[in-house]
């Protein structure tokens, strides 16, 4: 009586598992705000990303820069902007890289000129990279706003300011958006992008970063008050991602966003801190006062101070922001003496906006703490297996944050594997939404010509835009978030893994060492003999060993072992650098490993690390600890695939065996329409036939199945092929609450079935 998915022709040999689910026995209501996006002007996100501006430096601030105006056909271009020449000189500005200009559409320019008393006659235009004119209009000394209409495509084309006859004029403003932007606004977003991020249905948006908040100093720091008003006054910065922004996208384009998308602002303020410096604390009024006018800003009535330059801006109605966090991945002694300046100043004038806290080495406990910010870029092992992570949380504690979040290792540009692993995560966290009140991946958009953080959720170039695997995930969660988690009963299907079987080393990390005394015994017999070095500069003297460069990840390995069980025993010297030391055991291949890092993370923690296919992730907890220069330590490792013991000194640190992994992560409930929903992740290659009976509540007897799976848990998406991997719709009947879903391996299956009526 059970439906087969109908897009299965030839089933797979699949085990068969039993699900049970309450509709009568909620567990925990789930935040509204669970799942939102992160923005973050990093990759060209906004300057040549959704910000619609096709033009690079509309206001010829950096006139002969490597990108953006150019010179040609003799003309003479002065950082003033003044054009002069002969007739045919031209200004030309190719955007980022290559303006997308499509036949039968219309783009806006803006210009502001200036010429001397005897004029010159001169004109705009859209045109290819050949040289081939596109769409054209005279230009008009002052201030004007004329449309380009293109008479041809060209998806690298460029913007020209072109001298008609010699002579010269002052460039002060050249700008071009196209004539289509996301709700029509004036200083717009680009139409697709914007599209690709409301389809995501985020709750929340946070902005406008990430490390664009911090800067590099203080200098570059990010100020709101200098990216409203005026564009031409707004203040260029140079981006630490690598290149300058004119805030074009601004504080108040960042609210107007929020609101179009129907998702809550949350602004992210500087504290005061950078990457390499802090701001005085008896300096620190002017920050504190920064946060609480951009409050007002955003929240008050239109007859106050800052309420009423918003409405001069073309918003009276306030935004009605909620959230606002200090700092961005701020912590120690310079946070702990700032955070409490803002909380008490903030909450005194608007004690109904909700403040979040970095954990950024700790959370910080010289004020209260209503939220907090937890970042996790890992290992797809890292998200499996921390899917239960919030499981055991206080609940009386502070709410969590998880503000940004990511597989970074083993991913590829975004491939199915990372996107399974994060959707196992997501299970949790919806599972605990209770306490788990925010979440948003992290990043956004990434233009693929200057990509400077790996994966993203949607890349893009000039006219084209792809979705990795992890975006589907992201969707189908947020547009089908859980008001309430219900009780479900299931078998996660653990399996045993075993520690890889192979050879021994020894190696550092950025650190100088020492070692002699190398044993490696099988069975009581001595088989140490070094052969193999991954990098790093070793020299051998007396059958003890020295490393003697500043590589990361010098190491030495033993020769081939005819048993994968041994002991492995070394004394190790630290003798310079940032580090300690590390061990390497079961050593496969050169990303198959398993490593004993002694006096890691810059020597203040030890810790077993698993490689697979070079991706690592940790076995077990990590202990304090440092490893002290000029001391000899006695290393010891008890090494099998089924236990790796590890002695410092004589004393056990670790004892540790192969985790069971599940296989099955899930999370059921309903969504706020009353629908019930089931998402599940098969991380396993055999596919599961899963018998799905809902009890306490009655459901149709026909749901929707939404599945993204592939027998490649490499598989990925590119602009070239944007479709390589996608969710794929079928219709399930059952009868009575019952069905039977097919879940192939290496799948997300979310299921959704209305009430019966």
């Amino acid at each position: 009586m059970f439906g087969i998915l109908a897009v299965m022709t030839v089933l797979p040999q699949a085990r068969s598992t039993h699900m049970v689910v309450r509709l009568d026995k909620p567990l925990v209501k789930v935040s509204h705000t669970l799942f939102g996006a992160f923005f973050e002007e990093i990759n060209q996100a906004g300057d040549g990303g959704i910000y619609g501006e096709l033009v690079r430096d509309p206001h010829f601030r950096r006139v002969g820069a490597k990108q953006g105006w150019q010179k040609s056909k003799g003309a003479t271009l002065l950082p003033t902007g003044e054009l002069s020449g002969p007739a045919g000189a031209m200004a030309q500005n190719d955007g980022f890289w290559g303006i997308n200009i499509q036949a039968g559409q219309s783009y806006i320019a803006r210009y502001e000129v200036s010429t001397d008393g005897a004029g010159c006659q001169a004109e705009i235009r859209l045109a290819t990279q050949e040289g081939k004119v596109l769409g054209r209009a005279r230009l008009v000394p002052g201030a004007h706003t004329v449309l380009l209409n293109a008479k041809g495509s060209s998806s690298s084309g460029r913007l020209e300011v072109a001298l008609l006859e010699p002579g010269s004029l002052r460039l002060k403003k050249v700008s071009l958006f196209p004539k289509g932007t996301w709700r029509g606004r004036t200083n717009g977003l680009r139409l697709d992008l914007a599209r690709r991020l409301n389809d995501l249905r985020p709750k929340f948006l946070r902005f406008p970063g990430g490390c664009w908040v911090e800067g590099d100093t203080c200098a570059t720091a990010y100020r709101w008050k200098t990216t409203i008003g005026p564009l031409a006054e707004r203040r260029s910065v140079p981006n630490l991602w690598n290149y300058t922004s004119d805030n074009g996208l601004g504080y108040h384009e960042y609210l107007q966003m929020c609101e179009d998308l129907g998702a809550e602002p949350l602004f992210v303020i500087n504290c005061g801190m950078s990457h390499r410096q802090s701001i005085p604390i008896a300096e620190m009024d002017e920050h504190v006062q920064d946060a609480l006018d951009a409050i007002e800003y955003a929240n008050g009535p239109a007859d106050s101070k800052w309420g009423r330059l918003r409405e001069s801006n073309g918003h009276r109605e306030p935004f009605h922001l909620k959230y606002l966090e200090i700092g961005n991945e701020n912590g120690g002694p310079d946070y702990e003496a700032r955070y409490p300046l803002f909380v008490r100043a903030i909450k005194a004038r608007f004690p109904s906006v909700t403040l979040i806290a970095n954990d950024w080495g700790g959370v910080p406990k010289s004020a209260s703490v209503e939220m907090v910010d937890e970042h996790y870029y890992n290992s797809p092992e890292f998200f499996f297996q921390n899917a239960d992570r919030y499981d055991t949380r206080d609940r009386n504690g502070p709410k969590v944050y998880v503000g940004e979040y990511a597989v970074t290792q083993g991913c590829g540009n975004g491939n199915l594997k990372a996107a399974l692993a994060e959707a196992a995560f997501m299970t949790g966290l919806e599972r605990n939404g209770d306490i788990v009140s925010m979440a948003s991946y992290a990043p956004l958009f990434a233009n693929v010509k200057n990509k400077a953080w790996n994966p993203d959720l949607i890349y893009f170039d000039s006219y084209r835009t792809c979705v990795t695997p992890s975006y589907h995930v992201q969707k189908l969660f947020s547009s089908n978030q859980l008001a309430e988690v219900v009780e479900s009963e299931y078998d996660r299907g653990f399996v045993q893994e075993r520690f890889p079987s192979g050879r021994a080393g020894i190696g550092t990390w950025a650190t100088q060492a020492e070692f002699k005394d190398v044993s490696l015994k099988v069975g009581g017999r001595e088989t140490w003999v070094s052969t193999v070095e991954e990098s790093g500069t070793w020299w051998r003297f007396d059958g003890a060993y020295r490393q003697t460069s500043d590589a990361e990840g010098a190491r030495l390995w033993s020769g081939n072992l005819e048993s994968d069980r041994y002991v492995f025993r070394c004394k190790a010297k630290k003798t310079g650098g940032r580090e300690g030391f590390l061990v390497t055991v079961g050593l496969k291949g050169k990303g198959d490993y398993l490593w004993w890092n002694i006096g890691g993370w810059g020597n203040t923690r030890h810790a077993i690390e698993w490689a697979k296919t070079g991706t690592k992730s940790q076995v077990g907890r990590d202990v304090p600890g440092h490893v002290d220069t000029g001391q000899w330590y006695e290393i010891e490792v008890d090494y099998s695939p089924e236990r790796v013991v590890c002695r410092l000194d004589g004393v056990a640190v670790f004892d540790e065996r192969p985790p069971k992994m599940q296989t099955l992560y899930s999370v059921a409930g309903r969504i706020k329409s009353g629908d019930f929903v089931l998402k599940t992740v098969n991380s396993s290659r055999q596919a599961v036939d899963l018998d799905l009976v809902v009890k306490g509540g009655r459901v149709a007897n026909t749901g929707v199945a939404i599945q993204m799976s592939s027998p490649d848990l490499l598989v990925e998406n590119s602009l070239d092929v944007p479709n390589r991997i996608k969710p794929r719709e079928s219709r399930i009947h059952g009868r009575r609450g019952q069905f039977r879903i097919r879940l192939p391996g290496h799948s997300f299956t979310l299921f959704r079935v209305e009430p019966r009526k």
